[in-house]
């Protein structure tokens, strides 16, 4: 179902503005009683509604005086907390990874009886 559902609300604006409707969807739209409603979603997700970014008085416009742009669709992007754990993981994996090396090499080192520094 390429783009027009997420369970996840931050893709939700990205998947909505490709303005498609698939036949999975069109099938339970129609199972559900509701044939014509893919029909009603494809005008209201057609962007010609938003207006222009240079015309103060309509969505697109309004959206625009906010610094955002209704027709531009840059992707999902991670929180600040999802960037901030994903760094936390890369880094707290390496460090993991040397502190077992530095206690692999200790115990090697007590193993053969020898004392660092000699």
């Amino acid at each position: 179902m390429p783009f027009d559902f997420t369970a996840d609300l931050k893709e939700a604006r990205y998947k909505a503005l490709q303005a498609f409707v698939c036949s999975l969807c069109r099938e339970h739209l129609a199972a559900g009683g509701a044939p014509e409603l893919a029909e009603d979603l494809l005008r209201v997700l057609d962007t010609r509604w938003f207006g222009a970014t240079s015309d103060p008085n309509c969505p697109a416009g309004i959206i625009a005086n906010l610094g955002y742009d209704l027709f531009l669709t840059q992707g999902i992007k991670p929180t600040v907390w999802e960037r901030l754990r994903s760094l936390l993981l890369d880094e707290g994996t390496k460090e993991l990874l040397k502190l077992a090396g530095g206690i692999a090499l200790v115990a090697l080192l007590l193993w053969l009886n020898l004392k660092p520094g000699k």
